[in-house]
Order: C-alpha cells, then sequence, then structure tokens
C-alpha cells in the first residue's frame, strides 16, 4: 500500500510557493528590462589611415580598449579588424 503524503501546514506551502513565484516574476521582468534598453549610436565615417584602435581610443572614455573594439566589431558586424576609409560606423553612446 503506498503512504499518502498531507500537508500539514498549508499556508507554509502556499507562502513559499509565492515568494517562489514572485522572485520568478521579478527575474523576468528586470530580464526583459534590460534586454529592451534603446541603444543610442553615432555614425561615423572612416578616414584614410584610421584603425580600430585609433577609432576605440576617440570615443571611449574609460576601460579596456580591446573589449571596446570588440564591441564595435560585434556593432559593426565586422569579422576582423579590417576598415577602409569611407565606410560608416556605429559608435555606442
Amino acid at each position: 500500500m503506498k503512504k499518502r503524503y498531507v500537508l500539514k501546514r498549508k499556508s507554509r506551502f502556499f507562502g513559499i510557493t509565492a515568494a517562489i513565484l514572485l522572485l520568478l516574476l521579478i527575474c523576468t521582468y528586470v530580464s526583459s528590462v534590460h534586454a529592451n534598453e534603446d541603444k543610442s549610436y553615432k555614425i561615423i565615417r572612416v578616414e584614410k589611415g584610421d584603425t580600430l584602435w585609433d577609432i576605440a581610443v576617440r570615443y571611449k572614455k574609460q576601460g579596456d580598449i580591446r573589449k571596446y573594439i570588440h564591441k564595435l566589431m560585434e556593432i559593426n558586424n565586422l569579422k576582423d579588424g579590417k576598415i577602409y576609409a569611407g565606410d560608416q560606423l556605429l559608435i555606442p553612446q
């Protein structure tokens, strides 16, 4: 014969369940808010002799330049670091 489980403290069970659901809803809301942030970009034209490093130094105020260059490459769909005079790049602001 199978043993049946009986909830002796139903209020605690429902309280914990409600708290877990509330935490899940909060986490979902926070992640959706951060995922939908509008990012503003500035469009620049690459001049003769410019490199991604030069552009990153010009527009990055602080932090690691290499991470900023990687971000520039992702935003502009660059497979390598080659840019040419006349190209237009999106720069995050």
